[in-house]
């Protein structure tokens, strides 16, 4: 039989700008949300200092994020449930993943 899971793979970024003019990325986020309805959403901070000055900004774009990621719960759980009800004759998974970028 073929079972078929779906996961969607969501990610952002908090940037600021710097008085030279240039971007700089201080924290990063991704998440991945499976199709029951688990999720997984990981921060990295690349710049600690400028995280620091900008925390109030970072937080409120990880809560962003982190609500932004949890409007997909359905979409794999509803997706997966129409692909669930055919039965096929394998002995073989696979897995399909979604892509998108969000930045914050």
């Amino acid at each position: 039989m073929l079972v078929v899971n779906k996961s969607i793979t969501v990610s952002g970024s908090s940037i600021v700008t710097l008085p030279d003019g240039t971007e700089k990325v201080v924290a990063s986020y991704s998440g991945s949300i499976n199709s029951d309805d688990s999720y997984n959403i990981n921060k990295y901070v690349a710049d600690n200092a400028l995280y620091n000055q900008n925390f109030s900004m970072c937080r409120d774009d990880y809560n962003e994020f982190e609500d932004y990621a949890r409007t997909f719960l359905n979409d794999t759980k509803d997706e997966t449930s129409e692909s669930s009800s055919e039965s096929l004759s394998t002995s073989e998974s696979e897995s399909s993943s979604e892509s998108e970028s969000l930045a914050v």
